[in-house]
């Protein structure tokens, strides 16, 4: 060894220790999930369940939903014709571009002139504020999230698998000591958090469902971003008395 540099000596004092790309990548994870854990994971997780729980719990967002299919299938009536049993959330946000034969209303417009005339005890002009959490569950992807914290679990899973063979190099390799403490925080967390993820799963596909969308297919990011993008039309139109 003499004759070599510090870095050619530094190189091998890292050769000769026992799976070294497992430690590296050990200790690039526990420096860098619990920032995921307290930033992403567990607050995206609250805000899908405060979401949906609000949507699913909104009776002013209903009685809205039922006044604009009333007012659907009046404007499309035909005698023959098989009456709506529904409304899509994706064309909420475009009802501002449904024109009058004059040009000088719109369809949203009608709805809150309508609203605040006729359903004015029901407060059904306010039905957004039923809804704080939309936009921030808007910027969401669900199969992300469970996929960021499938991550998480396999990881762990393969820390523990490397804590198992782990050899101590000399007396002053605190690998272990430093890795189980975290490694076991980290599992103790499993089945709390595993389960609100069931939890966002169930009520997106009950959110699916009652709003007559596909559970197969469903879209949560485009569903919550349809319904913000309607929040701001109906406020922007309100403001224009």
């Amino acid at each position: 060894e003499k004759g070599l540099s510090k870095a050619d000596l530094f190189c091998l004092e890292l050769a000769e220790i026992p799976n070294l790309l497992e430690r590296l990548d050990a200790w690039h994870f526990k420096n860098s999930v619990g920032q995921v854990l307290a930033e992403e994971i567990q607050p995206d997780v609250e805000t899908l369940l405060k979401c949906c729980k609000q949507l699913l719990g909104s009776p002013k967002f209903e009685g809205l939903l039922t006044i604009i299919l009333s007012v659907f299938n009046f404007c499309s009536y035909k005698p023959s014709a098989t009456p709506c049993l529904g409304v899509k959330v994706a064309t909420l946000a475009n009802l501002r571009e449904v024109k009058s034969n004059d040009g000088k209303t719109n369809m949203l417009k009608f709805i809150i002139q309508w609203v605040n005339k006729e359903f004015s005890s029901q407060e059904l002009d306010t039905w957004y504020m039923e809804l704080e959490e939309i936009s921030k569950a808007g910027r969401i992807s669900f199969p992300t999230l469970q996929q960021e914290w499938n991550s998480i679990k396999s990881k762990n899973t393969k820390l523990q698998r490397l804590m198992q063979d782990y050899t101590p190099i000399s007396d002053e390799d605190c690998f272990l000591s430093y890795m189980q403490e975290f490694s076991d925080d980290i599992q103790a967390q499993v089945p709390k958090i595993t389960e609100k993820m069931l939890e966002v799963r169930k009520l997106l596909q009950s959110v699916a469902v009652a709003f007559g969308e596909n559970p197969k297919s469903f879209n949560n990011e485009e569903f919550f971003i349809a319904i913000g993008q309607f929040i701001k039309a109906w406020k922007d139109e309100a403001k224009q008395k």
